[in-house]
Order: structure tokens, then sequence, then C-alpha cells
């Protein structure tokens, strides 16, 4: 495992960079497609042209190797709480590989009430609030006497996404009772800085490991050696 470790983090980064490069590409060419209005499994919904591309290639995949990535991270990152942190991600991948294989109906509406929906709709809350709890379990111990730049990030990405998190589904509940805030029509990019801030938290884990290549130590008294090699 140890000997596959580099692989699997430059793995990470890449599946990151490429799911990235993909929604945001096939977006600009889909007509009518808006990233700042639109959720990006309107890409993938069923009948769209390029669905079974987003599916496999940005969240499939992305899900496959989210899950081997935290395997590597969880023998890489230094000081405690990297096993539930890891747990996190892990559990993420298999909500991303969830949401491709049980893409929305066509529109992505909440009040579509199918099984298929459903369990779409449960896999994308998963994954999102699993990824930025991974951020923020990690960070944590920052204010335990961990202190640098990697668990002080770390904390920083999980908090903005789980804000966004909570504002664009406070945002979606309250459109559905009729009520206005004057955000839905953002909904698309509070879901992609949500996306965003977990996606730079694989990255930012991901980096440290490979430029330091510390090994995870055991005794939970041994600081962070990462606060002088994260900048």
């Amino acid at each position: 495992m140890k000997k596959l470790t580099p692989l699997l983090l430059w793995s990470g980064l890449l599946a990151v960079l490429v799911r990235n490069i993909l929604v945001y590409y096939i977006g600009w060419i889909s007509p009518g497609y808006s990233p700042v209005s639109n959720f990006i499994s309107e890409l993938s919904a069923d009948g769209m042209p390029y669905a079974g591309l987003v599916n496999l290639g940005s969240l499939i995949v992305l899900g496959i190797v989210l899950i081997m990535t935290a395997l590597a991270l969880k023998g890489r990152l230094p000081g405690p709480g990297r096993g539930l942190s890891m747990s996190y991600l892990a559990i993420s991948g298999v909500a991303f590989i969830g949401i491709g294989l049980f893409p929305c109906p066509p529109g992505c509406r909440p009040e579509l009430n199918s099984m298929q929906m459903t369990i779409h709709t449960l896999a994308g809350f998963i994954a999102s609030v699993a990824i930025c709890l991974s951020a923020i379990v990690y960070g944590l111990k920052y204010f335990k006497g961990y202190k640098s730049p990697l668990r002080s990030g770390s904390f920083v990405l999980g908090t903005i996404g789980i804000l966004a998190f909570v504002t664009l589904w406070v945002t979606i509940v309250t459109s559905e009772f009729g009520i206005d805030i004057g955000l839905y029509q953002v909904k698309g990019a509070l879901q992609r800085l949500n996306v965003l801030a977990g996606d730079l938290w694989v990255v930012l884990a991901c980096v440290s490991c490979l430029r330091t290549g510390v090994v995870s130590k055991t005794p939970a008294s041994i600081k962070d050696t990462s606060s002088t090699l994260v900048s």
C-alpha cells in the first residue's frame, strides 16, 4: 500500500481536476445552461446529451478514486484526527458513486417524487456534507494545539463548504413554500461553492502529503510536522 500511496494521491488530484474541467466544459457547450442558476446534476440528468460522460467521469470514477485516496491519506496525514476525517472522505466517495448510478430525472426538480430522484438527492446530500465534515474534523485539531496551515486551511474550507450547503438547502426548502429569500437564481453558484470547498480540501491534503512525504504518527502527543511544509 505504501508503494501505491503517491500514485493514489496523484490520482486524487487528477480526478478532482478532470471533474471540474468536465463539468464546466459541458456546461459551457450546453445551450441555456448557467453555472450560476442551474444545478450540476442537470448536466447528468436522464436525456441530456452528455449525461453518460458526466456521470462516469465526474461522479463514478471520482467516487472510486476518492475512496482509494482516503486510504492513502489515512496513512500519510500527520497527527490525530485523520482516521475519522478520512472515513468521511471515503463515505463521500461512496455517495458520489451513488449520484452517478442514479442520475436525476429531466429537470432535477425536487417535486419529482420518484425513487430515482430520492436516491439521487440523498446521495448528493451525503456527498456534500461528508466531504466537508472530513475537512472540519481534521481541522478541528488546530484548536487542540496541532497548529499548521494544513489544519487551519482544512477547517476554513470545510466551514465554507458547510455554510454554502446549508444556505443552498434553506434556499430550496423556502422556495418550495413560496418564500423567496433572493438566492434561488444563484443556487448553482451556491452548489459550486460547496463543491469547490470540498475539492480544494482534497487538493490541499494530497499536495501536502506529496510535498512532505510525512507518514502518520500514532502517538497523539506528536505535533503536526506540516506547519513548515505547507504555505
